[in-house]
């Protein structure tokens, strides 16, 4: 069967607006049921980076999680919002991204993926990895939510890239510095992560997407749209048409095409919803040439001491 990947637009942030278009997008999938049960616990992945207020587009937009928390709770899950920010807590990323706000409105608990670590990280597809957390095995489904953005280091930040969050957040840095010189080899990396987690769906927020540069100083694009599949590289190859951008110029396509991963033959993806010749952005700007992330190692030796130490929040919040 080809890779599925739904479109549908959505001019803004207000909740219902939201809530209306996910829906739509949701029934060219099967609906949520069909990867949602009742019962289940359900990981929200969003990208949560560090706590800039939502205007700044860094992270996941409020309104998007809330929107798919509602969902999730239409088919009887119970869902648990989790990351493993670049800067500092779960919880202190989410209070000052507005996501705590959601939470605390809905009762939905905050999991910090940075506190535990699964055994040791073989090697997959012929890449090296990180270790993620051990946290994903409590969950009966994950939705991958990503933010649409450039990134500095490996040009785009979408499906594939958000689940890099799963890795404990100083070893990220760890790894952006010691492959800093090695644009292919961090995309090989990062597409053997996505494989050792396997999101069950991706939904991306594009509705305002970060352009000219990132993953936190970039411009807001008013692109309009919210974009899903189960194929996290079909999803990324679907925004590379949609952005204008070329699959040759995004590293983690290329990886994912030479290590056998996912779709990225466009013909080979049935796209359903509003058609790609009809959504594709307008003069985004993308990105003008990569460059490594400035992460120290003094600054990354002292984050592992710290968590070494223990001296970071529990490994699960509570919203109160």
């Amino acid at each position: 069967m080809p890779a599925i990947v739904a479109i549908e637009r959505c001019e803004s942030y207000r909740l219902e607006t939201v809530r209306e278009s996910l829906r739509t997008l949701m029934s060219h999938l099967g609906g949520i049921e069909a990867y949602v049960k009742q019962g289940n616990r359900v990981l929200l992945k969003p990208n949560m980076l560090s706590g800039d207020r939502p205007e700044r587009l860094v992270c996941t937009h409020p309104v998007l999680i809330e929107a798919v928390i509602l969902l999730c709770r239409e088919a009887g899950a119970e869902p648990v919002v989790g990351d493993s920010p670049a800067v500092g807590t779960a919880r202190r990323t989410a209070k000052g991204s507005g996501i705590l706000e959601v939470c605390r409105r809905h009762d939905v608990s905050i999991v910090d993926l940075g506190k535990s670590l699964r055994g040791k990280a073989e090697p997959l597809f012929g890449a090296n990895r990180p270790q993620i957390t051990n946290g994903l095995d409590q969950f009966d489904a994950i939705l991958n939510l990503p933010k649409v953005k450039v990134h500095q280091q490996i040009y785009l930040t979408l499906a594939v890239k958000n689940l890099y969050g799963c890795v404990p957040g100083r070893r990220k840095a760890l790894w952006h510095f010691l492959l800093r010189r090695s644009v292919d080899e961090f995309a090989r990396m990062i597409v053997a992560n996505m494989m050792a987690i396997r999101p069950t769906l991706s939904i991306t927020d594009g509705i305002i997407a970060m352009e000219r540069t990132g993953p936190r100083k970039g411009d807001p694009a008013s692109v309009g749209l919210l974009v899903a599949g189960t194929d996290c590289v079909a999803v990324d190859r679907v925004w590379m048409e949609l952005l204008g951008a070329k699959v040759e110029d995004y590293p983690i396509l290329r990886a994912a095409h030479e290590m056998g991963i996912g779709e990225t033959d466009l013909s080979a993806i049935e796209t359903r919803g509003v058609p790609l010749a009809e959504a594709r952005a307008k003069d985004f700007r993308l990105l003008e040439e990569m460059e490594p992330i400035g992460f120290s190692l003094p600054h990354i030796v002292r984050g592992i001491w710290k968590q070494l130490r223990g001296k970071m929040l529990p490994a699960r919040d509570k919203v109160e």
